[in-house]
């Protein structure tokens, strides 16, 4: 079987077939085509709507770990360039469980997700989920909650006899606060 194919600019027409190939789309192909076939017994015709969206990306991603002291509020980004007629959603997870929003969980315009009054349960992996017809895109991101450290627990105090302008104390640190 032979083929014969037409070729303008980034277009391609097979002429056996009618199928039509647009090499590497761009936005400005985005229209209503029209065909029509018509031999001795007749004609029939179609219309096909072709939408070519810029890709939905994330790029401003969260930060590789953050780091937020118990108690204050964890913000990270997760921020994307889209097509302008592409409605965009942002799904959040902390490990594999999906985030809703409540009082503490909010999941801002821009796609930011905040929580506010962090404790230790909120520590571990979190990833944002960007979907819309123009692609998805996701990133993950670390979460240490710190806690400040308690103070060292004083075990004795020693004054010696030969060295009065001196003293020898021992302690037990006291819990680390994740640091």
């Amino acid at each position: 079987i032979e083929t014969t194919v037409s070729t303008v600019g980034r277009s391609q027409i097979n002429l056996t077939t009618g199928e039509l190939l647009i090499i590497t789309p761009e936005t400005a192909d985005s229209a209503v085509f029209y065909c029509n076939a018509t031999n001795s017994q007749g004609s029939v015709s179609a219309e096909a709507e072709l939408n070519v969206y810029q890709r939905t990306q994330i790029t401003t991603p969260p930060q590789p770990i953050t780091e937020v002291i118990k108690g204050s509020v964890a913000s990270m980004s997760c921020g994307v360039s889209h097509d302008s007629n592409v409605n965009i959603s942002w799904k959040w997870y902390h490990g594999l469980v999906e985030l809703s929003p409540s009082d503490r969980i909010t999941i801002e315009p821009e796609g930011t997700l905040k929580i506010l009054g962090v404790f230790a349960d909120d520590d571990g992996t979190y990833k944002c989920e960007v979907i819309s017809a123009g692609g998805n895109d996701s990133r993950t991101t670390q979460l240490k909650v710190i806690e400040l450290p308690y103070k060292p627990i004083i075990t004795s105090v020693a004054v010696p006899p030969t060295a009065l302008k001196s003293a020898n104390i021992s302690f037990t640190p006291g819990p680390n606060g994740n640091t």
